[in-house]
């Protein structure tokens, strides 16, 4: 009787701690969030530097459904003539927000919905990581500063960079998964949940690629040393090499085929990175406005750490060292050495805003294409956040952590507001013509190098008769394609008001038909009578083998995950590569 007496004692303790922990979770992951989202769950809108999200996902969906997949093709930016806008910008973002969109959501509400499960997804993913290095309540703690932290503010309401805040989300998933694979007997799934994260920020974003993966590739290969499980490293690599090639549709021709584009432009001007390196002390002083970046400190946005974040990460490291001298445990060894490998990402991220680090910046190859040194700050906030969660090494730190979290809160959710909140306008929930009219001069990265955009107004008509008599019916005019009926009682030429790019192909009564290139507008040969002539986008060239190759990945990929829902298929879980 005694016995079972006991059982029960330790039965209720055991639901008494969980629910302890479930119910914390469940508060500060609706507080956090909510105070986070509030602006998003209005029905009004707001103004950011960047407000071309709406459009993009107008064309995006206007690309859909003229049935081009991969999305390549903006017919309505590019003032009308359309250009490659989703061949060279990173499309997961819009593809999100896509499903929403299909569901009969409006443009910003869609984004919204994305954006709220964005940082649900950045805190949940943070918290396991968190947890997975210390505890429940270093968990919370990391999770409530990496989702409050004052640049994910500045992406969200101030910047705008939306495509970026699901970048940073990401990246407390890729090192969760890299931890799990370490520790973990079976490598699988780990493995497939590492490449399918390495996989979204690579279509993410195309800055944060350069900006996260070499942090996340030297910080990984640190837990790999320290965890003496260095020999796994191989298969680090092979999730680097599937995520890279399932992507390739995109990757591949967004870095072979710039050149056609005024993509090379876009790290010059205003967005030259030499104007927009920061001072140590604008980390520490909130100067929270909704202006822009300019050079040297009188910046109109704010580059803020947050005063008490950094606070707590340096407690967490005093704490770290404190334990290690007093006891001098292996497990105590082992938190310093994590400790320390990520406070050395920290400074370095933060090192690489800083002006003092020019020369560095002027002898890495592709860091122009970053434009804004301070774009290291979600990097920073990310390892700095990490650090907090260290606050948690003691045994009773939850009382401290409560503490932390409330003071978290109330410092940090006041910046999770935007300007001004409106009613919802053009800009919001725009047509074709607007696109072309003025949101094009707003986005012109990818239009024809070469062409005089800031003078540029939108054509009257598809299509103009450059010589010849006769008449042009346009049946069909998207994204995908364009068909012409002419009927010509003289031979002539016709000129089609779309830019060019080499994917466009052309036929004429289905035999394939020559056009030059005159101003970067196709100019075509039409024949006397009545004629057909057809213009579509071909993936060919560097598309089409990019495309193969995401496709031949992206199948050894699902069939991996298939296999690993096969309780039957043992041999994939004792094989070389996963055992």
């Amino acid at each position: 009787m005694k016995s079972i007496i006991a059982q029960i004692g330790k039965l209720n303790n055991w639901l008494d701690k969980h629910q302890v922990k479930t119910i914390s979770f469940i508060i500060v992951l609706a507080v956090v969030n909510i105070l986070v989202a509030k602006p998003l769950l209005t029905d009004k809108v707001f103004t950011v530097h960047d407000f071309t999200s709406p459009s993009r996902l107008f064309e995006l969906d206007q690309t859909f459904k003229a049935e081009q997949f991969p999305p390549r093709w903006s017919q309505n930016f590019g003032f009308g003539f359309g250009m490659p806008l989703f061949q060279f910008y990173a499309p997961l973002f819009f593809y999100l927000a896509e499903i929403p969109y299909l569901l009969g959501f409006s443009l910003m509400t869609s984004l919204k919905i994305i954006l709220v499960l964005i940082t649900l997804f950045g805190f949940y993913g943070m918290y396991l990581l968190a947890k997975k290095l210390t505890n429940h309540w270093g968990g919370l703690l990391a999770a409530t500063t990496f989702t409050l932290a004052p640049y994910h503010a500045v992406n969200l309401y101030v910047r705008g960079a939306w495509a970026e805040y699901l970048a940073v989300a990401l990246i407390p998933w890729s090192f969760y998964f890299v931890v799990t694979l370490i520790n973990s007997e079976k490598k699988l799934k780990p493995y497939i949940g590492l490449t399918l994260t390495l996989l979204a920020i690579l279509l993410s974003h195309n800055v944060s690629i350069v900006t996260f993966m070499p942090f996340w590739g030297g910080v990984s290969l640190g837990i790999l040393l320290l965890s003496k499980k260095l020999k796994l490293w191989y298969l680090l690599a092979l999730s680097v090499v599937q995520s890279v090639a399932v992507s390739a549709f995109f990757l591949i021709p967004a870095f072979v085929q710039k050149g056609y584009t005024r993509a090379s432009s876009l790290t010059e001007g205003f967005s030259y990175f030499k104007l927009h390196f920061l001072y140590f002390r604008q980390l520490f002083v909130p100067n929270w406005k909704y202006g822009g970046s300019v050079l040297g400190i009188e910046d109109d946005m704010s580059f803020y750490l947050g005063n008490d974040i950094v606070i707590m990460a340096v407690l967490a490291t005093v704490l770290i060292i404190y334990f290690y001298v007093a006891k001098k445990t292996q497990e105590k060894k082992q938190e310093l050495q994590t400790l320390v490998l990520f406070g050395l990402a920290l400074l370095l991220a933060i090192a690489l805003t800083n002006f003092k680090s020019q020369r560095l910046w002027e002898r890495l190859p592709l860091v122009s294409f970053i434009q804004f040194p301070w774009r290291f700050l979600g990097v920073a906030s990310f390892f700095l956040a990490l650090l907090t969660a260290y606050v948690a090494s003691f045994k009773k730190a939850a009382p401290l952590i409560t503490i932390f979290l409330i003071v978290t809160i109330a410092l940090n959710s006041q910046y999770f507001r935007p300007k001004d909140l409106i009613e919802s306008g053009s800009i919001f929930e725009p047509t074709a013509s607007f696109i072309a009219w003025r949101m094009s001069g707003i986005l012109p990265d990818y239009v024809p190098s070469g062409t005089d955009w800031e003078h540029m107004q939108p054509a009257k008509a598809l299509t103009e008769l450059v010589k010849g008599e006769g008449t042009i019916d346009v049946v069909t005019n998207n994204a995908n394609q364009i068909v012409l009926k002419a009927n010509f009682s003289k031979a002539g030429e016709i000129k089609i008001n779309r830019f060019y790019f080499p994917s466009w192909q052309f036929t004429s009564n289905g035999q394939k038909l020559d056009c030059k290139i005159e101003d970067n507008l196709y100019v075509c040969p039409v024949a006397q009578g009545q004629s057909e002539i057809k213009m579509f986008w071909s993936e060919q060239g560097i598309n089409l083998w990019s495309d193969l190759v995401s496709i031949i990945a992206a199948m050894s990929l699902g069939g991996i995950i298939l296999f690993s829902k096969n309780s039957k298929q043992k041999f994939l879980h004792n094989s070389y590569f996963f055992a």
